[in-house]
């Protein structure tokens, strides 16, 4: 079962070659904050929407009554990928992403947006 209550659009910024970690977001349904106790959350950045998969992010619970928790990447991760020079539809390094919180059998698409890799500069 999926819910209905819209994705959130939220614009997200890594650096090649550094960690990563979304500013705190919050799961929302039917408006209300959604309780991510007994959650999972899956964060997945693909090329295009339906593309190929580059990263999957790795997400924390901050407070799961409060429905809030982050997203993550490695600097191995990101420094390794080679994505910031990829052609996508977007643009060179710009990504699209979403996640998704699967709680007591209904999924919930929670956010939404590009993800937008920067090289590293050479010297």
């Amino acid at each position: 079962m999926s819910a209905t209550t819209p994705p959130i659009m939220q614009h997200l910024t890594c650096y090649q070659g550094a960690d990563f970690e979304s500013p705190t977001l919050t799961a929302y349904a039917g408006g209300s904050a959604l309780n991510l106790t007994g959650a999972t959350i899956t964060a997945h950045v693909r090329e295009a929407p339906l593309g190929s998969l580059w990263f999957e992010l790795t997400a924390t619970v901050v407070v799961a009554a409060s429905g809030t928790f982050n997203l993550s990447l490695t600097a191995a991760s990101t420094a390794a990928s080679g994505a910031s020079h990829a052609r996508t539809p977007q643009g060179p390094g710009v990504f699209v992403y979403d996640v998704e919180v699967v709680k007591s059998g209904v999924t919930y698409r929670t956010h939404t947006g590009t993800f937008r890799l920067v090289p590293e500069s050479v010297y």
